[in-house]
């Protein structure tokens, strides 16, 4: 079977072109010791982390999510860019496949606009055609 060349892609970000485990624990930490409850380990947050925040603070913080949205943005915010990693080969993929004229594009559970800021400061926005996180849409 010979499969068809595809006209476009559509990728995640975190933790499939970059790596931001580090950067998501630390902030969860930071957030959840400020607010006296038990931090998370690092296999905890790679399991349970899986959806935006705005899906996800309400069911583990409750009525105090909004305060916990703004702890942790503060957190994310200091040092979301200065620890961006990413992951091994994925820029020399993006690269190939936009010599093979492939439209990529980003989708992503991440707030857009600090998506839009990792994508920026590694200077990816070339590989992209379009770059959509969370908040850019009435759902994430």
């Amino acid at each position: 079977m010979t499969l068809k060349r595809p006209r476009a892609i559509l990728f995640d970000w975190d933790n499939t072109l970059v790596d931001t485990w580090p950067v998501i624990h630390s902030s969860l930490e930071k957030t959840m010791l400020a607010l006296g409850r038990e931090p998370w380990s690092m296999d905890e947050v790679r399991r349970k982390v899986r959806r935006s925040l705005r899906d996800s603070f309400p069911e583990v913080f409750g009525e105090g999510w909004e305060k916990a949205r703004e702890l942790y943005y503060g957190h994310f915010r200091g040092q979301h860019l200065e620890k961006l990693t990413p992951l091994e080969e994925a820029e020399r993929m993006l690269g190939h496949l936009l010599d093979k004229d492939i439209h990529i594009a980003v989708v992503s559970n991440k707030t857009g606009q600090y998506l839009r800021e990792e994508v920026s400061h590694l200077g990816w926005d070339k590989y992209f055609h379009k770059v959509v996180g969370a908040l850019d849409t009435p759902r994430d």
